[in-house]
């Protein structure tokens, strides 16, 4: 039976605020044992907080960014939760109401009101959190990063890159590390007579250099990218915003999400960078999606790519569903390989049959060859699933871990084993939301194995359901 707003999915819960800041000196329920050697601080992040004085936001994308802090030491964890101190957060707690416009909820009152108050949507920093030298920074692909202390979580403030972010300008919630080079890249969209995508390559002392800039066919939204060991790859389906809407989204007639619109007669677009010239090449493909990126490497002259492809529609119709607890209306992604060739020509093949995102691999490959692919479910009818992927490449098949009925997984992360030195030698960590009694808890699998639980760290309360985080092992 289709869930909807009367009968919602057991997962809505899931996506209750947390309003209190919370510190654990230590988790005191634990299931199993904790690896002797899983050192280190595990970093999430998503919306932590979907309303503002009672005023419920119309989007998940739209909520306050909140960072969760779980800190293992080989016999305890301990827990830190803190909100990001954006201006616009202060802002609307000091007044208790809604006072900007969000991606997906327009701003507050009446046609006039949203018009003299209207303009770009607030930067809720909520997608991403990644360690940089020694700052974390928390992302939104819409806006500039966030500058976060790395033990105490809180805000250091807003970062233009020592000028290379304008006010304005963009900077995407997906970097990307090269693991043989050290060198991190990212991306930003930049709006104008024609849009064009930044592509920057992070210098020390948190400073970002251009690498090259892709004039763009129509004003997508991208929202990940791919890195390889001599190329930069961007996967644009047709998913785009209408210039005419969003004129009218500066006034308050739509949300920037109403701006988007799907468009199944057209190819995905993909763009070639360069990554040591900037020249950059462009090709197409079938029809479809790309929201997030495995890996990127090189092979017999073609570029490999391994993403998530959503064949049937607007994916982010599925994630209106199910902020709505209403069963999702797009058909889940299937992992998928593309092969993009000097020429131009592109295959693709599915790695897999069971439905996932938000893949990740063992980071030590990085934009070169890789074996395995992490993710979670996402199966049918539901906004999620109880169970964990892990999909070998070479086989192409892919096996699970199960957390049992109710359970709804988050983005599994890989921690490498220290000393370890197979591909898969390591555990995958996981935040793990329990429908039945409504508790969030960090799920420790051997990756190996795939097997029984190494470890649940159970918390006495849930946390919201979020989006990525990255594990930061102790020296």
């Amino acid at each position: 039976m289709p869930f909807t707003e009367s009968n919602p999915g057991p997962w809505l819960r899931g996506m209750e605020a947390l309003h209190e800041e919370r510190d654990l000196a230590a988790i005191e329920r634990i299931e199993g044992t904790l690896p002797a050697d899983l050192r280190g601080t595990l970093y999430r992040i998503g919306p932590g907080k979907h309303d503002v004085g009672g005023h419920r936001f119309d989007h998940w994308f739209d909520g306050d960014g909140m960072i969760v802090a779980y800190r293992f030491d080989g016999e305890r964890v301990t827990f830190r939760n803190r909100y990001v101190r954006t201006p616009w957060y202060d802002d609307e707690q000091r007044a208790g109401r809604p006072l900007y416009p969000n991606f997906g909820t327009r701003g507050p009152g009446g046609y006039f009101r949203r018009a003299m108050r209207h303009g770009a949507p607030k930067n809720p920093a909520n997608t991403n959190i990644v360690r940089v030298e020694d700052r974390l920074l928390a992302l939104w692909e819409g806006g500039r990063p966030f500058q976060i202390d790395p033990d105490t979580l809180a805000t250091i403030g807003e970062s233009d890159l020592h000028g290379a972010l304008p006010r304005g300008a963009s900077f995407s919630a997906h970097p990307h590390l090269d693991a043989a080079t050290g060198e991190l890249f990212n991306i930003g969209l930049v709006m104008g007579g024609r849009p064009s995508l930044h592509v920057w390559k992070m210098e020390p002392g948190l400073c970002a250099k251009t690498v090259a800039r892709i004039r763009l066919k129509r004003p997508f939204l991208i929202h990940d990218f791919a890195v390889s060991a001599g190329h930069i790859v961007i996967l644009a389906g047709p998913l785009y915003m209408s210039m005419a809407r969003l004129a009218g989204s500066l006034v308050g007639l739509y949300s920037m999400a109403d701006c988007f619109s799907w468009h199944a007669e057209e190819s995905m677009r993909i763009y070639v960078v360069d990554r040591h010239s900037g020249a950059v090449r462009e090709c197409e493909t079938d029809c479809g999606m790309v929201v997030h990126i495995a890996n990127a490497f090189e092979a017999d002259g073609d570029v490999v790519v391994d993403a998530v492809l959503y064949t049937g529609g607007n994916p982010f119709d599925s994630v209106s569903d199910g902020f709505r607890g209403i069963t999702p209306r797009t058909p889940p992604g299937i992992l998928t390989r593309f092969r993009i060739g000097a020429n131009g020509q592109t295959r693709s093949e599915c790695l897999g049959d069971t439905p996932t995102d938000f893949p990740r691999i063992n980071e030590s490959r990085s934009a070169h060859p890789h074996r395995y692919v992490y993710g979670a479910e996402f199966a049918a009818g539901l906004f999620g699933s109880s169970r964990i992927l892990k999909t070998d490449t070479h086989a192409q098949r892919t096996e699970s871990h199960d957390f049992g009925e109710g359970c709804f997984v988050g983005e599994p992360v890989f921690v490498p084993r220290p000393g370890g030195s197979a591909e898969d030698d390591g555990w995958l960590v996981t935040v793990v939301y329990d429908s039945r009694d409504h508790h969030s808890f960090v799920g420790i699998v051997d990756a190996r194995s795939m097997g029984s639980d190494l470890a649940r760290v159970h918390l006495p309360f849930h946390t919201p359901l979020g989006f990525h985080g990255n594990f930061c092992a102790t020296p």
